[in-house]
């Protein structure tokens, strides 16, 4: 497991001032528990969805709300300003469709929707290693400049690949403080290639040490 160093940028105002030897080149987010509070597939009654201006919320057809996690939007604008940056989503929801709907529809204050700022949305049920995978096929970003952001630790399981994994408080969500830390964390991890005996990749071998 990755060693977690306590970061002394609590917050992103921080974060900006601090130059970081490394930056991530792609910032890779699940969605439920970690964007908003709820399991879409389970604690939503599904759409059509209706979006509600006031509130930033999207509304399904029983009037259940879902509304984006407090610094979500905030993170997401931080991460635009870093230089080739790209956002991208990692759900197994049951429900895809419902997931790109209601992203499609919560706004962002640069005026898009959340999904006009995801790259290859990976929203299908299965392990996450095969979302990482896929995105490093497609976007052609080395595991290594990928960060992932998931409230559930099973998922850490990525960290295999050289993705980094940043475990997200499911009651607090994608926080500030958890973005900073991750953030803080990659940029002074040192790289090494993790391999375990149940890493198909080993053959069931560990690595001969020198």
């Amino acid at each position: 497991s990755s060693h977690i160093m306590s970061s002394p940028v609590p917050s992103l105002s921080d974060l900006s001032s601090l130059h970081l030897a490394r930056v991530p080149r792609l910032f890779v987010f699940d969605i439920d528990y970690t964007l908003w509070p709820l399991w879409i597939d389970t604690h939503s009654a599904g759409g059509p969805y209706k979006y509600d201006v006031a509130t930033n919320s999207s509304i399904d057809v029983r009037g259940g709300r879902i509304s984006l996690f407090p610094h979500v939007l905030r993170v997401w604008d931080f991460i635009r300003t870093l230089p080739h940056a790209q956002i991208s989503i990692a759900s197994r929801t049951e429900t895809p469709d419902r997931a790109r709907e209601v992203l499609g529809l919560l706004k962002t204050p640069w005026g898009n929707t959340m999904m006009d700022n995801v790259v290859h949305a990976q929203i299908y049920p299965g392990s996450k290693m095969k979302h990482m995978r896929r995105l490093h096929e497609i976007t052609g970003v080395a595991y290594e400049d990928m960060i992932f952001f998931d409230d559930e630790s099973r998922n850490r399981e990525v960290e295999r690949l050289g993705v980094t994994f940043v475990l997200i408080d499911e009651d607090e969500g994608l926080s500030e403080a958890a973005f900073c830390q991750g953030l803080w964390t990659y940029a002074n991890m040192k790289i090494e290639t993790k391999m375990k005996q149940d890493d198909p990749d080993t053959k069931g071998h560990r690595p001969p040490r020198y």
